[in-house]
């Protein structure tokens, strides 16, 4: 990957505190632009992007020579311990190409039916939530699409999130070129999640997958 703080490790603590990537140019990595991944540990602030200036993360248009997500971040948890997101802010970020994965994805979980709960935002928090905002996710065209969804949230097992998803794309340039899903957020087991979904732009014209 480009950026990778990924180690995997029963318990693992890869990142904590105020984490922020932002004004990077990422790309033709084999699998992610960025990829973070904790079991254990809290993340206080997860800024990727910013306003004035975000992350251009590009991969190649082959299946070959590309295989992962352009911002990929995991809240994993072990029958000890849990992974905290309390919060992000994934804004003004280019994500082109990734023609076999998401361009945004953000998943948690703990499998274990354990007392530690993942965590992506906390429900009924008007604070602590996962924005996810002004991005700009798409594949170069109709035939070489993006290989899954163009932003992918997910909390599943012992968890809880909240996510809001909103002002993704333009009327202009929507999220568009994608196999999967333009939007799609999760919940299973016994997470809870909220999610918030609006005011995007999404072209679903060319997705006969």
């Amino acid at each position: 990957s480009n950026i990778a703080f990924n180690d995997v490790a029963s318990g693992i603590t890869n990142l904590s505190g105020t984490v922020t990537i932002t004004r990077s140019t990422l790309r033709n990595a084999f699998y992610h632009g960025i990829d973070i991944y904790n079991e254990n540990g809290t993340i206080s602030d997860l800024i990727l992007g910013g306003s004035s200036a975000g992350n251009a993360i590009n991969s190649t248009t082959s299946t070959v020579s590309s295989k992962g997500s352009g911002i990929k971040v995991r809240a994993n948890g072990s029958a000890s311990s849990a992974s905290v997101v309390t919060k992000a802010t994934i804004t003004h970020n280019s994500v082109m190409n990734y023609p076999s994965d998401s361009g945004i994805k953000i998943l948690g979980g703990n499998a274990t039916l354990a007392a530690h709960l993942s965590t992506l935002g906390i429900p009924g928090s008007g604070t602590d939530i996962i924005f996810i905002t002004n991005n700009d996710v798409r594949g170069p065209n109709s035939a070489t699409p993006m290989g899954s969804n163009a932003i992918e949230t997910a909390m599943t097992g012992t968890g809880r999130a909240k996510f809001s998803i909103t002002n993704n794309g333009t009327a202009t340039t929507p999220l568009q070129h994608f196999k999967g899903i333009g939007i799609t957020s999760s919940g299973g087991n016994r997470a809870q999640v909220v999610t918030i979904v609006t005011n995007n732009f999404i072209d679903g014209g060319d997705n006969i997958f």
